[in-house]
């Protein structure tokens, strides 16, 4: 590699850094806080996606509507908190999906997980 090259590419690197430091030190929480929201938004997207693919029954719907309503307090607690319990309540859905039903004992089940929150 040529100096002029290597020199070239050092400055460059440097500039990348010293913005991505300079973003974090005084933007940091709204790039976190950006973040999160869009962790929820695919989180929320995905269960959607799932529960769409189950069979429509009377508690598919109240699943639907049950699983808005958990996605509607997290706006107001500290997501940070809560995306572990996202995650675990997510897997739990998706077994309880594979059938593509929902009876009222999964309806129970699911019911209850959101509770624990």
């Amino acid at each position: 590699m040529k100096k002029g090259c290597f020199i070239s590419v050092i400055v460059t690197l440097t500039i990348i850094l010293a913005a991505i430091f300079y973003i974090f030190k005084f933007h940091g929480e709204d790039v976190i806080n950006f973040g999160k929201e869009k962790v929820m938004a695919y989180a929320h997207d995905k269960l959607n996606k799932e529960i769409n693919q189950v069979q429509e029954s009377p508690y598919a719907d109240s699943l639907k509507i049950e699983i808005e309503k958990y996605f509607n307090d997290f706006d107001e607690k500290d997501i940070e908190k809560e995306i572990d319990k996202i995650e675990e309540f997510a897997d739990n859905i998706e077994v309880v999906m594979r059938d593509s039903k929902i009876d009222s004992s999964e309806y129970v089940f699911i019911k209850q997980l959101m509770n624990k929150k």
